[in-house]
């Protein structure tokens, strides 16, 4: 790695754990340099301000999150039924949930940066077009093939079901109401078990 690249990456990496550790409001330039063992100089050259080195660690969390997500095992390992389907995204609610990035500042930053920033969903569109949505619809295409999912079924409506589905479980758990009775097992059970009910051959 050349030593430009290698001072980016560690204000990227310092600045993604200050903000796990405490949040964005109290964070500061200085600190970032000081934690990289860099300087203010430096992350300004590098990335022009604070909000462009947020939007770069939020660019990276973005993806390294769709590079590690379950979403890639669609491509390595799709399953062939609606029984392995479901185990699949019984597991991916239960990864979600226990990823620490997820449960982070860094990950609540994420959610709403995603909802509300029409330039970052921009960024982010390609990289979830190819690493979650193409695999997702590619899968259901599969099992509709294979007689697992109704025939008269669009699999891309299928899709926005089931990314509408997960996104709102995660932001009402995470965002809206963290205070009420949420729990990884029975939900990833209950919503996987609705999903497949949803989409089974009548």
């Amino acid at each position: 790695m050349k030593r430009g690249e290698a001072k980016r990456l560690a204000l990227l990496q310092a600045t993604a754990r200050l903000i796990t550790e405490k949040g964005i409001a109290a964070l500061t330039t200085r600190e970032i340099a000081e934690r990289a063992g860099s300087t203010e100089r430096t992350l300004f050259k590098q990335f022009g301000s604070k909000e462009g080195l947020l939007t770069a660690v939020l660019d990276m969390v973005a993806t390294t999150q769709v590079a590690r997500s379950r979403f890639a095992d669609l491509m390595t390992d799709p399953p062939l039924t609606l029984d392995a389907f479901e185990g699949w995204h019984r597991r991916l609610i239960a990864e979600r949930l226990e990823s620490p990035t997820t449960r982070s500042h860094v990950g609540r930053l994420f959610l709403m940066e995603i909802i509300q920033n029409e330039g970052f969903k921009m960024r982010y569109a390609e990289t979830w077009r190819a690493g979650i949505w193409q695999p997702l619809v590619q899968c259901l295409d599969a099992l509709k093939a294979a007689g697992e999912i109704a025939d008269f079924a669009d699999t891309r409506l299928l899709a926005h079901g089931f990314i509408s589905l997960n996104l709102g479980y995660l932001l009402g758990r995470l965002q809206v109401a963290p205070q009420l009775d949420w729990d990884t097992e029975r939900d990833a059970a209950g919503i996987a078990a609705l999903f497949r009910r949803g989409i089974a051959p009548v």
